[in-house]
């Protein structure tokens, strides 16, 4: 079987990144936009232009922003600030207000529009209901169509606190931009949704492959499940862009995080080799992942913030355990953990120059890295939790893959090695029936010189009988030199060895070419297989480069010998000089599909045995000379 060069096998790999990496691009480009809205939301120290203020006893009670805090829940407060022409050339002309909150929003004292029913058109009298519904935790946004000469006009919008929720996001923008940004939103969602569910539709395939071939991987079982649950955690997050989709509101998302980091986590129980470890290991992280769900249920039922924090150290102790696990086992050589180990150095590498990157620039990802682990730690929140779950998944799911190509690649390998074991048992047969059909080809001949002395032997014995001695003396000188004629037809002691070189003898002598042969290997044994495939491709190529010359130019010699427990094997021949020289072997210049492949072939086979070949060109001579020890 023609084996792939290695450096072919480098270049398909590097094709496969090159590919998934500009498939990756491609989607991830539908996540990006160069469309922005223009924020206004007041903040607890910058206004953003904003006067707030609310009404009292008919009269405008300006506040800071700090001071709304303070004012009582469902009192309405206004917001107030000019429209400028900057914002109308940047094509700006809907105003969006989110979170579930009652408003109005007035242009120069006129109401333009409000969610609400049944208030005053007047400014300052604005009046909303006690109770304001809206659909839970999503909230209608408040879409305002601005005038096209909105420019320079006062724009004032009254709202109000059903319930704290910091204050009002306003945002200017347009249903271009507005769709762009939403598009982009969603898909940043959705693609990675399908991409973990399309990971698990993959594993599950290949898994299900294994078991029709009878290789049960009881791991990978976790992997698909820990994709699938990724994939739901994103269709949860979907679900906020689109209020319509309901199918992942229910109670128990909030355990998603908890049982995304926990499966993987099993994943890499059952990579574990060391049995001390295993149970160890399993006692902890399955006590430590008991009870997180029992104190995610606990805060689920009653919004215990410190149910939350206690189950965040447990997901944290658990992940230090797949740690600890991942350095014992990485120690004893298991190559699952060293590339855990290697993965979590990359991670941890990337945040760092993520971070130190950061600090050279605008300070963003810094300040987002920062406020992860402050509220992670501080609050019941699930943050940290979930990006340890992707990085485990991610990790859990790479050494899946990569188990899974080694196994294959692995079971190609062997039956690529023995597709050329049993070729060459092919050949190592072949030789042997050539060897016995030369034996019995010698029977044959020896029954048949038997026949003939039997005549000969009569004949002598009438010519005697009539006393005609000197007739039977010429006779007989006769019968002498006819057989003194006959050369035998062993070339050397070992069979094998004998039997391809009486093959190509003949061979040559049909095609009258000089073969010549000096063999001293004795009895010594020698590696059939091996020594067969050598001589068949070795004389093979010298009869064919022999064919290419006049008669009287063609020769082949062959020598060999035992020296120092070292079989030396030289075969020389005449050629035409057409060879083109390589780095690694001359090949003869052969038209057809084998062409090339004597030559490797028999280098391959002295290598397996220790030894080596190698070949040059001397005074219109091809000579090849191979050596391996004996065992």
């Amino acid at each position: 079987m023609r084996k792939i060069v290695p450096y072919l096998k480098w270049s398909f790999i590097l094709l496969f990144i090159a590919a998934a990496a500009a498939v990756f691009s491609l989607f991830i480009s539908y996540t990006r936009t160069d469309s922005e809205k223009l924020y206004l939301t007041p903040g607890m120290y910058d206004s953003m232009g904003w006067d707030i203020y609310i009404i009292d006893n008919g009269q405008r009670v300006y506040l800071t922003p700090r001071e709304l805090i303070d004012i009582d829940l469902g009192r309405t407060f206004y917001l107030s600030r000019i429209l400028t022409q900057e914002m109308r050339d940047d094509n700006y002309t809907l105003i969006n207000m989110s979170n579930a909150r009652p408003s109005a929003v007035f242009l120069d004292e006129e109401l333009i529009y409000s969610n609400c029913c049944s208030i005053s058109p007047k400014l300052d009298e604005t009046v909303f209901p006690e109770e304001f519904s809206s659909y839970d935790m999503r909230g209608e946004n408040t879409y305002c169509t601005l005038p096209e000469n909105y420019a320079g006009k006062l724009i004032t919008i009254a709202t109000a606190h059903v319930d704290y929720q910091g204050m009002p996001i306003i945002v200017l923008s347009s249903m271009t931009i507005g769709w762009e940004v939403h598009a982009s939103g969603t898909n940043s969602i959705i693609i990675p949704a399908a991409g973990f569910a399309v990971t698990a539709l993959i594993l599950f395939g290949i898994w299900l492959y294994g078991v029709f071939c009878g290789i049960r991987n009881p791991a990978t079982l976790f992997v698909i499940a820990a994709a699938m649950i990724q994939s739901f955690s994103y269709l949860r997050q979907y679900e906020y862009y689109s209020p319509a989709s309901t199918a992942m509101d229910t109670p128990l998302t909030a355990f998603i995080p908890v049982i995304a980091v926990l499966l993987p986590q099993v994943y890499f129980l059952f990579k574990s080799e060391k049995r001390r470890n295993k149970v160890i290991y399993s006692i902890i992280i399955g006590t430590a992942g008991a009870a997180a769900i029992i104190f995610q249920t606990v805060e689920l039922s009653n919004g215990s913030v410190l149910c939350g924090h206690i189950r965040n150290i447990l997901m944290y102790f658990s992940s230090a355990a797949i740690i600890a696990l991942a350095v014992s086992e990485a120690k004893i050589g298991n190559k699952v953990f060293r590339l855990f180990l290697g993965g979590i150095a990359a991670v941890l590498f990337s945040i760092a120059v993520l971070y130190v990157g950061s600090l050279a620039g605008n300070g963003y990802y810094s300040s987002n890295i920062k406020t992860v682990l402050i509220v992670s730690l501080l609050y019941s929140n699930c943050d940290l939790i979930s990006f340890f779950g992707m990085v485990l998944f991610m990790l859990s799911a790479f050494i899946s893959f990569y188990s899974i190509i080694s196994h294959t690649v692995r079971i190609q390998t062997e039956l690529a090695v023995q597709e050329e074991r049993l070729e060459q048992l092919d050949r190592d047969l072949a030789v042997q029936k050539q060897f016995y059909e030369s034996k019995l080809s010698k029977e044959e001949e020896i029954r048949s010189l038997r026949h003939d002395m039997n005549g000969h032997l009569s004949t002598l014995l009438a010519l005697l009988d009539e006393n005609k001695s000197d007739e039977a003396a010429s006779y007989l000188s006769g019968i002498i030199k006819l057989h003194s004629e006959h050369k035998s037809d062993t070339m050397c002691e070992n069979p094998y060895m004998n039997a391809v070189l009486t093959e190509y003898s003949a061979r040559c002598h049909d095609n009258h070419i000089s073969f010549t042969c000096h063999i001293g290997v004795g009895d010594h044994t020698l590696p059939s297989t091996e020594l067969c495939l050598i001589l068949n491709n070795a004389l093979e190529n010298a009869v064919e480069a022999c064919m290419k010359l006049p008669e009287k130019e063609r020769r082949i010699k062959v020598q060999a010998a035992v020296k120092q427990n070292r079989f030396l094997l030289r075969i020389s021949n005449r050629f035409d000089g057409s060879l083109s020289e390589t780095e690694v072997l001359p090949v003869t210049k052969k038209v057809g599909k084998e062409h090339g492949y004597g030559l490797p072939n028999i280098q391959r086979a002295a290598q397996r045995k220790g030894g080596s070949m190698k070949c040059r060109t001397e005074n219109e001579y091809f000579v090849l000379d191979v050596q391996f020890p004996l065992e």
